[in-house]
């Protein structure tokens, strides 16, 4: 159950973390890059809550970090379809992956 909870704390400061940047990124140019180190940046901060809580970082959290992610980016760009959306939504699936990867 308490892996269950920071699961769950994980996905939501993920999308938190997606959140801020949506808000700053009006203010700059995005790409692809930046969505990579920002999605490599949500499994990096949900490995460390986790092994905060005595947890550890499996794939069932970093896909319930990219569903999350995907909602997030097919509303954006359902709404608002730009090039830069494109890209920045392409950079973080793959940042979250290479995170995956990487960290577990």
């Amino acid at each position: 159950m308490t892996q269950f909870i920071l699961a769950l704390g994980a996905v939501i400061i993920c999308l938190f973390i997606q959140a801020i940047d949506d808000f700053l990124s009006h203010f700059g140019v995005v790409s692809a890059l930046h969505g990579g180190l920002l999605g490599y940046g949500q499994i990096y901060v949900a490995r460390d809550l986790l092994e905060w809580g005595g947890g550890s970082l499996e794939w069932l959290v970093v896909i319930l970090i990219t569903v999350g992610v995907i909602a997030v980016a097919i509303y954006k760009s359902r709404y608002t379809w730009t090039t830069w959306i494109s890209a920045f939504n392409f950079g973080i699936f793959a940042g979250i992956m290479y995170g995956g990867f990487s960290l577990i």
